[in-house]
């Protein structure tokens, strides 16, 4: 974990074993694999045609995990079969159980720790977790970037394009566009531009709607009870 927290950075993990699915979130690191149900339908069809052809996208947790039949390519080989598309994800670095060595391949990734409880692995060329092409492109976190393009251009950010997102440049909202059937993507002006990513969960002034409507009709009733029992 110290080892990821030093050099993860806004990238992604992905787990064959060590490290449990949603154990990312709990020691603050993203992680690609996950153990859901309902996933996502979108992250559903990226992870079986971009990562693992064989795994439930409910139980995507590296190992022979959720009923995944021996009979098929084991989540390693799925792994180094599909590696374009966990960097297109932006997987950065794999974790393999101690001893577990992933073949040779100097110009894909490197073995860059060894510890008690994993082996990590360096994935080379992973894609940023915000992009743009042919542009300066600097963030402190996952919400926002600063985007410096001598044209308009294409920003992306390796986020899940799932409902409630919005984003705008200097409180203007831009339209979200999908990107490979999974990412979200602006278009960004010409110039030095800061863009914003807010999330809202979709529903939510339906739901304070009814949660006001619902504290109200409470506070009637126990105002009438209260009228109700003082003397004539």
């Amino acid at each position: 974990m110290n080892y990821l927290r030093q050099h993860l950075g806004l990238s992604r993990v992905v787990t064959l074993g060590p490290l449990q699915p949603n154990y990312g979130s709990y020691y603050g690191l993203a992680e690609l694999n996950s153990n859901d149900n309902p996933t996502p339908s979108i992250f559903a069809r990226y992870v079986t045609s971009q990562l693992d052809h064989y795994v439930r996208p409910t139980v995507f947790v590296g190992t022979y995990g959720g009923n995944r039949s021996p009979l098929v390519p084991s989540p390693e080989k799925e792994l180094i079969g599909n590696l374009a598309g966990y960097r297109a994800a932006g997987v950065a670095y794999v974790l393999t159980s101690p001893g577990q060595g992933l073949p040779a391949s100097p110009a894909n990734y490197k073995l860059v720790a060894q510890t008690p409880s994993a082996w990590i692995y360096h994935v080379f060329d992973s894609a940023p977790y915000f992009g743009a092409a042919g542009c300066s492109v600097a963030s402190d976190g996952r919400e926002a970037a600063t985007v410096s393009c001598p044209r308009s251009s294409t920003l992306v950010r390796r986020e899940t394009d799932l409902p409630g997102w919005t984003a705008e440049i200097g409180g203007r909202n831009l339209p979200i566009t999908r990107r490979d059937g999974l990412f979200q993507s602006v278009t960004v002006p010409a110039g030095t531009r800061r863009v914003v990513f807010l999330y809202s969960p979709p529903g939510i002034v339906w739901g304070i709607l009814g949660f006001v409507a619902g504290a109200a009709a409470l506070g009637f009733t126990a105002v009438r009870r209260r009228g109700g029992g003082l003397p004539a």
